[in-house]
């Protein structure tokens, strides 16, 4: 199969991944607690990526709920301090595979414009 027709493929499989996670939310709530709950199952910590707020950093945890209402976010740590930043401004640099996918299905979701906030 040539790139874009790989490329759709791949957006397919994507799309039935994130509604079969997503498909019973009924509010913004329940999105932001499902997109928690896939991400709990498919990010292994700690992994290396680069942020775009910060640089080079180890990613060590998702973020407390509370910061998690508007955006996942997850916790980092850079030259021995934490912080915690938009899961959109992270680059996987060295991840397992799932860390990979799950990371690259949140930028997906996010640039097609999807949002929950509550």
């Amino acid at each position: 199969m040539h790139g874009g027709g790989r490329m759709l493929e791949e957006d397919a499989i994507r799309r039935n991944r994130l509604f079969a996670e997503l498909t019973d939310a009924n509010d913004a709530e329940e999105v932001a607690i499902r997109w928690r709950e896939y991400l709990e199952g498919m990010l292994s910590f700690p992994f290396t990526a680069k942020s775009t707020y910060s640089g080079s950093v180890t990613v060590t945890g998702l973020s407390r709920r509370d910061l998690c209402k508007h955006e996942m976010h997850v916790s980092v740590e850079r030259n021995g301090g934490r912080l915690d930043v938009p899961l959109s401004s992270i680059k996987t640099v060295d991840a397992s595979e799932s860390t990979v996918k799950a990371v690259s299905d949140w930028h997906c979701w996010v640039k097609k414009g999807y949002r929950f906030g509550f």
